[in-house]
């Protein structure tokens, strides 16, 4: 039997490398990997510690229920409350129930809600007065006159 010349030699184990599957090649089969084992998170924080550091949304997370709805709910009247975008009528709405929320929780931010409802409550009077919402403007007219503006 002949040889076959050396370069045609070599382009046929290059060939034959190519084309088969990787199963095929000189290297061992990889060893199966063991199911890794399940990782329990022990949580050094407490929903009440995030609270009290404004991280609402991740005490919602931690919290039991029923907190656990407090948390997330005050996360979201929050962030509506406190959003330069949001117009006054909505944001002093979303103010007052976050401060009955946070009443709630514990209070701790009580100060930061009633300063943002000192500031946001006029401007909600004369929004709601040019958009021609008697009702709401008197009850916006109220929230400024308790709070003492």
């Amino acid at each position: 039997m002949e040889r076959a010349p050396l370069p045609i030699a070599i382009w046929v184990l290059a060939l034959v490398t190519v084309l088969l599957p990787a199963s095929h090649h000189a290297s061992p089969p990889a060893a199966p990997v063991p199911p890794a084992a399940p990782i329990y998170m022990v949580s050094l924080v407490s929903p009440g510690e995030l609270y009290r550091a404004g991280k609402f949304e991740q005490a919602a997370q931690l919290a039991d229920a029923p907190d656990n709805e407090l948390y997330a709910q005050l996360a979201r009247a929050w962030a509506i409350g406190m959003d330069p975008a949001t117009r006054p009528s909505d944001a002093l709405i979303a103010l007052r129930e976050a401060a009955k929320l946070d009443i709630a929780l514990g209070g701790a931010f009580a100060d930061a809600l009633l300063a943002k409802e000192r500031q946001i409550a006029p401007l909600a009077v004369h929004e709601l007065i040019a958009n021609g919402d008697r009702e709401g403007a008197e009850a916006a007219q109220h929230v400024v006159d308790t709070l003492g503006q």
